[in-house]
């Protein structure tokens, strides 16, 4: 014999419509798309909506136009991180941009990230993924206080 053990929803029954719905009335624009829609350590609702043929990034009821200063032209992948709020790909300046929150990561093992091609967040807050460096495609794991190349 088992059992199952259901985690608490996440969300309110609702909940994400009506702030769509809120973004649409504060941005007075349609919404066409969401994805990535997720809570911050603090409740908060963050997520990528397509809006003016692009995908952008929403933090409650804010749109990030920009990361350490640089213009996002466009958020292509947001995953939650489980220490940070937020982890993902943003093309910035043509490129794409690996970024924790409100830091663009640029480096690995003191090389420098070209592009980014794909990323995940594991449960222990390391990011792995696939970039380009030094004209290769290579793996790479990165936390906060080291980075590998494999």
């Amino acid at each position: 014999m088992f059992s199952l053990i259901f985690k608490k929803p996440e969300y309110k029954k609702g909940e994400i419509i009506q702030h769509i719905e809120k973004l649409e009335k504060l941005l007075n624009k349609d919404i066409k798309n969401v994805k990535d829609i997720h809570k911050t350590k603090d409740g908060v609702l963050i997520g990528r909506i397509f809006v003016d043929g692009k995908w952008v990034m929403f933090y409650d009821t804010r749109i990030i136009e920009d990361i350490q200063g640089k213009k996002i032209e466009e958020i292509e992948y947001l995953e939650k991180h489980p220490y940070e709020d937020y982890a993902g790909i943003a093309k910035i300046e043509n490129k794409r941009t690996l970024f924790v929150d409100s830091k663009i990561i640029n480096k690995v093992q003191d090389k420098e990230i070209e592009q980014v091609h794909d990323m995940a967040v594991n449960p222990d807050g390391t990011i792995n993924g696939w970039a380009q460096i030094e004209g290769k495609l290579v793996l790479f794991l990165w936390n906060e206080n080291k980075s590998l190349i494999l």
